[in-house]
């Protein structure tokens, strides 16, 4: 995890998310609970991950493998999936989070 000024361009990697900072509390790592829900980047409305895995078709077996990027309670990004909207950056964003995801 890193903080960056605000870049006019992001790059695209599905292992690379940024957050506004500022929205940002405590972080942790965990994997899929019966009952998630969170904000998928540009819908306004939560969404139950398990129907969000759905429709992605990611097959039931796999989706209690998917890291979850947690801020407080939230899950703020699916990895290598989709970040929270609430904590998406905007144009009042004035540092930015950026986190890289390693797999070894």
């Amino acid at each position: 995890m890193t903080e960056e000024k605000k870049p006019q361009q992001f790059e695209f990697d599905k292992n690379v998310a940024y957050f506004d900072m500022d929205k940002i509390g405590s972080l942790s790592i965990r994997t899929f609970r019966n009952g998630d829900r969170f904000v998928p980047l540009g819908m306004k409305y939560s969404v139950k991950l398990k129907d969000f895995f759905i429709s992605l078709k990611i097959p039931k077996e796999k989706r209690r493998y998917i890291p979850l990027l947690i801020s407080e309670k939230d899950i703020i990004w699916v990895i290598g999936y989709r970040i929270d909207d609430r904590y998406r950056i905007t144009d009042r964003t004035q540092q930015i989070l950026k986190v890289v995801a390693e797999y070894h």
